[in-house]
């Protein structure tokens, strides 16, 4: 009779640790230092700015006295190491978490950003130090940012060659980056009564009526403004680029469209950017004119004049105000 046995499973585990030698140190007496800056307590942006915008950048700080200098005994790899987040070598923008905010390491006695690690520029062999540098940090959106905190602290760390030997930090309180906009309070346009018989024939039009979008309370430093309409599902698009909408489904009036005039009573164009040219980057408030007008969209009848396709009614429509900001 066989004995059945417990089978024995061996598994090989192949280990390997991968060192990178030192091939910088620190001078005797010399350690880490950093670069220390205090940042505003609040920082607004506009709501739409594109990513890449620069949403800060600190004033320069020159170092002196910075018991940080090391020597080098062959070329190193260098870069900046991320403490907040991830390290793309090469990369000049480190992101914070996930604030949708990045910082940069700029050097501004060079003018040169530093680079994530490893970065392709090497250290040179021989004996290094930061007096006599200025540094500063800049904030870069890259992302969606919904009022994100940015926490004081160490950002990152200058690395050559295994050693670290300046170190990026925010001091004080950190700082909170707002997305702003103007206040944009819905408007309800009064186009009074209108006589039926005052729409002869097709594209004949109302006596226009005045009225302003106004942006309220805008935000300092936007460089410009920018808005354009939009129609809505309710009240669909007929033309572009004559600034026609649809009457929405409550109206009883047939025949009619309404047309929205800007500038000169010109018809807008939908889906079109267009500057409001009286805005200013101090902030704020201003309005934009608009007008509007009811347009005959029904055939003229064989006879001519009144049309039984012509029905009075209520005439209602509606249409979305974006604006954007940069």
């Amino acid at each position: 009779m066989d004995i059945l046995k417990p089978a024995t499973l061996t598994a090989l585990l192949s280990l390997s640790w991968n060192a990178t030698a030192a091939t910088c140190s620190f001078y005797p007496g010399h350690q880490q230092s950093t670069v220390k800056f205090t940042l505003p307590f609040t920082i607004s942006l506009p709501r739409d700015a594109p990513n890449g915008t620069v949403l800060y950048e600190s004033p320069p700080s020159t170092l002196q006295n910075v018991a940080s200098s090391f020597k080098c005994t062959s070329e190193s790899s260098k870069g900046v190491i991320n403490s907040v987040g991830s390290t793309v070598p090469d990369a000049v923008t480190f992101p914070i978490g996930d604030t949708g905010i990045a910082w940069q390491w700029l050097r501004t006695d060079t003018d040169k950003l530093l680079k994530g690690f490893p970065g392709s520029i090497k250290q040179k062999a021989g004996g290094f130090g930061y007096n006599g540098t200025s540094h500063a940090i800049r904030l870069v959106k890259i992302g969606n940012i919904s009022n994100s905190r940015i926490a004081p602290g160490i950002l990152g760390r200058d690395a050559i060659g295994g050693t670290e030997p300046l170190a990026m930090e925010i001091i004080g309180a950190g700082t909170s980056v707002i997305p702003q906009s103007c206040e944009t309070p819905d408007v309800q346009v009064d186009m009074g009564p209108h006589d039926i018989s005052s729409f002869p024939t097709m594209g004949a039009y109302s006596k226009s009526v005045q009225f302003n979008i106004k942006a309220n309370n805008c935000p300092t430093g936007m460089n410009k403004v920018t808005y354009s309409l939009k129609t809505t599902p309710g009240s669909p698009v007929r033309d572009v680029f004559n600034g026609t909408i649809s009457l929405n489904q409550s109206s009883k009036a047939k025949g009619l469209a309404l047309q929205i005039l800007g500038e000169n009573e010109e018809p807008v164009v939908f889906d079109q950017d267009y500057t409001a040219g009286n805005y200013s980057a101090s902030g704020g408030s201003f309005t934009i004119p608009l007008a509007g007008r009811y347009i005959r969209i029904l055939q003229t009848g064989s006879k001519g004049g009144f049309d039984p396709g012509m029905v009075p009614g209520t005439a209602n429509a509606e249409l979305w105000f974006i604006m954007s900001y940069l």
